[in-house]
């Protein structure tokens, strides 16, 4: 008596040309059905899921300035340098009004006050011409921000970079500063983000346990 739910398998044979054109299987190969139910996101999931964000802003010097000046301002090195370089400066004015005879040592001491003072200005100075080589400068870019990663694209050219790519980060004033390493920096303008697109940032950076400076 033959089986109500198929042939009998000992009446299979091999017929190698006739393999299935779809699945390249062979016409008696069993097969199994595996079914997956995936539960609808609710309210309180789609609220912490944070979706990709796509930014879109010109790379231009001032932009480089405003970051490079937040940036360095955050230095407590160079506080310190601009505090003693007006320390140096009134010593050295009071010797150049005679309340000490040594010209050689007054002018030292402003020039060393000076170089103290305009530390920051220098360093933003020096920043800046080296942005100027980099291969977006001055150009559109289309930033996309995701719990994976970073991608920036300008025309056809563009990289990625995964969050484990990044040290540390900022939100200081102009916006977001994505740290390589103490002095190299990606930033997003705060100008182009809204309120929840800065705090869907925050999210993906935690998650991804960049630290927080």
């Amino acid at each position: 008596m033959k089986s109500a739910v198929g042939p009998n398998p000992d009446d299979l044979v091999y017929n190698p040309a006739a393999k299935n054109a779809e699945t390249n299987f062979p016409p008696y190969c069993k097969t199994t059905l595996s079914i997956v139910f995936q539960l609808p996101l609710t309210k309180k999931d789609k609220q912490t899921m944070p979706e990709t964000i796509i930014l879109n802003y010109e790379l231009t010097k001032e932009l480089w300035r405003q970051f490079y000046d937040a940036h360095y301002g955050r230095d407590r090195s160079l506080k310190l340098r601009y505090l003693w370089g007006v320390i140096c400066i009134v010593i050295g004015c009071i010797g150049f009004g005679g309340y000490y005879e040594s010209k050689p040592v007054a002018a030292l001491l402003l020039a060393t006050g000076f170089f103290g003072v305009l530390s920051k200005h220098l360093l933003i100075y020096k920043s800046l011409r080296a942005a100027s080589q980099h291969p977006f400068f001055g150009k559109n870019l289309t930033v996309a921000v995701s719990p994976e990663e970073i991608s920036v694209r300008s025309g056809s050219a563009g990289y990625r970079q995964p969050w484990d790519n990044f040290v540390a980060f900022r939100k200081l004033d102009p916006g977001f500063l994505l740290y390589h390493d103490q002095n190299s920096f990606f930033f997003i303008p705060a100008t182009i983000m809204t309120a929840g697109n800065a705090k869907q940032i925050v999210q993906i950076l935690e998650e991804a346990k960049v630290a927080k400076l």
